[in-house]
Order: structure tokens, then sequence, then C-alpha cells
């Protein structure tokens, strides 16, 4: 009888085992890293996301000049007191075949809490709105916040993300931390596919979560692959947390560069998680 429970209890242990190094080959956890773009922080690739995508990336994010018109590059020597302005880096216009000038120069430039929204029934216009604390009681406004974003606010942000793959299903969980305060902002997964470079609202729309006054959140979704399955019709690079200046949100799009809306100028991404791919040095 005592040689069956040993013989018992060593399975039971080893199937323990077994399991536990299944979960840990199903499970990962990122943290986040600070970013200024896609794939670029402070004018600088940060990763090597391999065959196909590379170093390849763009700002979304410039310096605001106070004394021009043009916004200031971004670099690791700019100064943290200074705040952070519209920027539409040519990489990304050259993604989509749209010229340069089709970039309005007022939409250029702005400091991230002047960014127009829309006020109008018809969507044609879009004003920059006082704080709420600034704001008489039926006017439009933006909810409390913690005044001008600079980049040592930017600086500030962290987060985590956990992807998960079970028998049950696969899942992401993503907290975050210190973002801008009552800030509206997407989720989104880039993934290298046959085709090339793929981004989708991780988790199906609608992949938007709203910070509270601290600048905290949760991001939560069950999602319909396996983050490591080798037989995926994409190999996952990068989960992107963009926020968006204008308060506006675009389906399953960040942005809508044919229509007018582009990136740097009405969506800053804000956090990147590397799931597949090289830190660069």
């Amino acid at each position: 009888m005592k040689t069956k429970l040993a013989l018992l209890v060593f399975c039971c242990g080893a199937l323990l085992v077994a399991g536990d190094e299944v979960a840990k080959r199903a499970t990962k956890v990122i943290d986040a890293t600070v970013v200024t773009g896609v794939n670029r922080a402070f004018g600088e690739p940060i990763w090597d996301l391999g065959e196909g995508f590379g170093t390849l990336g763009f700002e979304t994010l410039a310096v605001y000049n106070a004394d021009g018109v043009d916004p200031l590059p971004l670099t690791s020597k700019t100064h943290c007191d200074n705040m952070l302005a519209t920027y539409v880096d040519p990489v990304f216009l050259s993604l989509f075949g749209v010229e340069e000038d089709a970039v309005p120069a007022s939409e250029l430039n702005r400091p991230l809490r002047a960014v127009g929204v829309t006020v109008d029934p018809a969507g044609a216009v879009q004003v920059p709105l006082p704080a709420i604390e600034e704001a008489g009681m039926l006017d439009y406004s933006r909810a409390a916040s913690n005044g001008p974003i600079t980049i040592k606010k930017w600086q500030e942000a962290s987060g985590m993300a956990t992807l998960r793959c079970t028998d049950d299903g696969s899942s992401v969980d993503i907290k975050l931390k210190n973002l801008v305060p009552n800030g509206l902002y997407t989720v989104s997964a880039v993934f290298m596919s046959a085709q090339g470079p793929v981004a989708i609202p991780l988790g199906g729309v609608p992949n938007a979560v709203v910070t509270d006054q601290r600048g905290d959140a949760r991001y939560t979704r069950d999602l319909n692959f396996c983050f490591d399955d080798e037989n995926n019709a994409g190999r996952m690079l990068i989960i992107d947390v963009t926020y968006h200046s204008n308060h506006s949100l675009y389906g399953t799009q960040t942005n809508l560069p044919f229509a007018g809306t582009f990136a740097g100028t009405i969506n800053h991404i804000h956090l990147s998680f590397l799931v597949n791919g090289t830190e660069l040095e």
C-alpha cells in the first residue's frame, strides 16, 4: 500500500511539474517600453523586428517650437520640460503613397492639448477644447488633466502585458500606469504576414481604453490565436498602446491618411511591448 501511495504521489508531482512547464511555455509577460512612434524612441529605432520589418518605423511626436512654424525633432538630449507636439514622419506618408503637402501645415507643431476635437454634427469642424475647469457648464470641454503634455510626463508611463494560452483559450491582460490622465487610447498588435506587416485591433473592436484621473487603466481581451503558435497566419511582433489626442476613434483604423487624418497629427504611440524581435544596442 505504501509503495502504491508513494508511486501515486510521484506521478502527481510529475504531472504538476509537466503542467507548470506547459503553462510557462504558453505564458509571456512583457514590460512596456515608452516610445514616440512605431519602433521609435526619441528619433532612434529600438528593435530589429526580423525579416521583412527589420528596424523600420516612424515617429508620431516632435517637440513644440514656440518660436517657429515647424516642430523640432525629438532626440535623447531634448530637455524633459519641453512640450510634445504634432508631427508627421515622411516615412509614414511614404508607406501609404501620400505626398507631404497633403498634411495641412496648421495641423503640425500643435501641443497635444491643442489638437482639434470634432464639435459639429457634420464632422467638418475641429477646434481645441478648454479643460473642464476652465469651461462653462454648457461648453464643450476636455476632461480634467494634469496640464501640458511634456516629455517628462510622457516618460513616466509604464505597463505590463501578459499573453496566455491555455486549453480553454487565449487572452491578453495589459496593466497601464501613469499615461495621460483621462486619455483615450487604443491597443493594437503588429504582425508580419506573408503579405507584409499588418496592424489589427488586439482582441477585436472596440479596442479602446480610457485612463482614470491618475492615468491608469487595464485592458483585457480574449484572443483567437496563441502568440507562440508557429502555424499562425502572421508572426506577432509588437503591441502598441496609442494615445488619441483628438479624442476620436475610427473603427479598426488608428488614423485615416486618405481622409486627412495622419499618424502624428491625431494619434501618438505611447507604449510598445516587444513580443518577437531583438533589442538594439
